[in-house]
């Protein structure tokens, strides 16, 4: 049956640098590991790594954590063991251990060879694609990084009976994105791969995991350096990001890309539109498991804080900010000339929102 599942759910994924395979199935065996391997992994992850483990190291994730020191961590744990450029390293974890792992990998040596193997549904269902590794600087999230594809991904959804609520929501509400930005068709058989998983229980089958990383393919080919089309994937990550921030990273990833899609959708127009209110909906919906958190957020949220992230996101110009939003019955990148005024509408809609939910 598990070879019947990765010949079934497999993908190939085309860039510059090379041509990479995602494979999606049901269970983690250390057993496929390639022989010479060295391994990062996320120390919530419980698996056995049976002869790698004296060539594993464990990693802490956190937010704080996600930074050149920790890279700088990875790469001497390389050489220690006694790493070389035939080596391979693999990940498992989730976003932020891809990130680690994308840049060190293309550091070490100038550059070996890696696998992920995405732990979240988070980075099942986005990021495992695209080959972007994103560090943060000081305060500033995402500051710096670079492109550097990883080999080969696996994406076992046994990681995912493990993950609470709040973490299945997280990676939906990025499929959810995803599709909405690809295409009214893609963004209806998404809704439709969604239900048939059971909506209330949030689950997330191989079916669901292919389909939607086949829309963000799409963005990934045509625009593999984020010049143009993928830009559109940064829909709710700019006001998501600041909320971030303002809170202190205690609101999930993809539940704060959530909020901000709901805030950033706002921007623009078409609001009878019924691929618009269809994407409101069922982000508010799987936005529920993180009710009682975005509630004790309201009262904590740092202005200054959020001002601050905004203004200094990496997506905005030096004289306009950049932000995605729906008009003419699509997402768009807008430029807005900067302004505190703007800011301040931004940050009332994310309010009002917030005490919506």
């Amino acid at each position: 049956m598990a070879g019947a599942l990765v010949e079934m759910y497999k993908l190939e994924v085309n860039s510059s640098s090379l041509n990479y395979h995602v494979f999606v199935d049901k269970t983690f065996n250390a057993q496929d590991l390639p022989e010479n391997s060295y391994v990062i992994i996320d120390s919530s992850i419980s698996v056995s790594l049976n002869t790698f483990e004296a060539k594993t190291l464990t990693i802490q994730v956190s937010e704080e954590g996600k930074t050149l020191e920790t890279c700088e961590r990875i790469i001497s744990f390389l050489k220690d063991r006694g790493a070389t450029r035939e080596s391979t390293l693999i990940a498992i974890g989730g976003g932020n251990i891809q990130d680690l792992a994308t840049l060190s990998a293309s550091l070490y040596m100038r550059g070996i060879a890696w696998k992920y193997y995405p732990t979240t549904s988070t980075a099942m269902l986005d990021s495992c694609i695209g080959g972007k590794s994103s560090i943060n600087v000081a305060s500033s999230k995402n500051l710096i990084g670079n492109f550097y594809p990883p080999n080969e991904i696996r994406c076992f959804t046994d990681f995912l009976s493990t993950l609470s609520e709040i973490d299945l929501a997280s990676g939906i509400i990025e499929a959810a994105k995803i599709c909405f930005a690809k295409d009214s068709v893609t963004f209806d058989f998404f809704l439709k791969s969604l239900r048939s998983t059971n909506q209330q229980e949030q689950r997330v089958d191989e079916g669901l995991i292919f389909s939607t990383l086949t829309a963000k393919k799409w963005f990934i080919e045509v625009d593999e350096f984020d010049k143009r089309e993928r830009q559109l994937l940064n829909f709710g990550h700019t006001v998501g990001h600041a909320l971030e921030s303002a809170t202190n990273f205690r609101i999930p990833h993809g539940i704060a890309v959530g909020i901000g899609c709901l805030v950033e959708i706002q921007l623009g127009q078409d609001s009878n539109s019924k691929n618009r209110n269809d994407f409101i909906n069922n982000i508010k919906m799987l936005l529920e498991p993180a009710r009682s958190i975005l509630r004790e957020e309201i009262q904590l949220i740092n202005y200054k804080v959020f001002y601050s992230a905004f203004v200094s996101d990496k997506k905005h110009s030096q004289s306009h900010f950049r932000i995605v939003t729906y008009m003419d019955h699509e997402l768009k990148l807008i430029e807005l000339a900067k302004n505190d005024v703007i800011i301040e509408r931004v940050f009332e809609n994310l309010i009002s929102i917030l005490r919506g939910i």
